[in-house]
């Protein structure tokens, strides 16, 4: 199957609810976005990760189109700036699975305070999906602060890796500890303390 029939394959399934595209190297235009919102209605789930062509101005075409949304896989879609993943969550509020795990390239040194910046907005950004259940922002550059928007605004969250998040300090803990419906909890090469990392985890299996 060619990269063009893969963009194209979706419009002619009117009753497809999840697309498995991960690590396809074909990219859609913001039209066959489009168009997969037109002729799919009842789309509710996609999976882009590995996709590291794809670009801001399909993602959005996609938010504004596919509103319906619940489960969206950016993992690994490096070209996607932080700027229009804080836009897309605002049109997907029904969002309950959202994945950003290793989406932002690595900075260099002198751009790592624009990159937390940058990241930090996204992050809070993310605290209007009130109905999220699943968030994966594994080697996300964001703040305390920025995840504390997530953390008070998504009370519903079973599932939370924050792994390789070097700039959240053990300031987070608390917040997480309230969340009462966690379940898997990843915390690893993060900024936290050994003794609050090991309480978490095991406060998360225990539930």
């Amino acid at each position: 199957v060619t990269g063009v029939q893969t963009c194209a394959l979706p419009i002619f399934c009117p009753q497809l609810k999840e697309l498995q595209l991960g690590g396809c190297t074909a990219i859609p235009t913001a039209l066959r976005m489009r168009d997969w919102a037109q002729h799919c209605p009842q789309l509710l789930e996609i999976d882009f990760s590995d996709w590291v062509e794809l670009g801001d101005l399909q993602l959005l075409t996609l938010g504004k189109s596919c509103p319906q949304l619940q489960h969206l896989n950016l993992r690994n879609c490096k070209r996607v700036t932080h700027d229009a993943v804080a836009k897309l969550v605002q049109e997907l509020k029904g969002l309950v699975y959202l994945n950003l795990s290793d989406s932002s390239p690595s900075p260099k040194a002198d751009e790592e305070g624009e990159e937390a910046e940058s990241a930090s907005r996204c992050v809070a950004a993310i605290g209007s999906c009130r109905q999220l259940q699943r968030l994966h922002l594994r080697g996300s550059a964001t703040t305390d602060a920025a995840l504390a928007e997530v953390l008070t605004n998504c009370p519903d969250l079973t599932e939370l890796d924050l792994s390789s998040c070097a700039h959240l300090t053990d300031a987070s803990v608390p917040l997480i500890a309230r969340l009462p419906k966690l379940v898997r909890l990843c915390l690893a090469d993060t900024g936290r303390s050994e003794e609050h990392t090991s309480e978490l985890q095991s406060r998360s299996r225990s539930r």
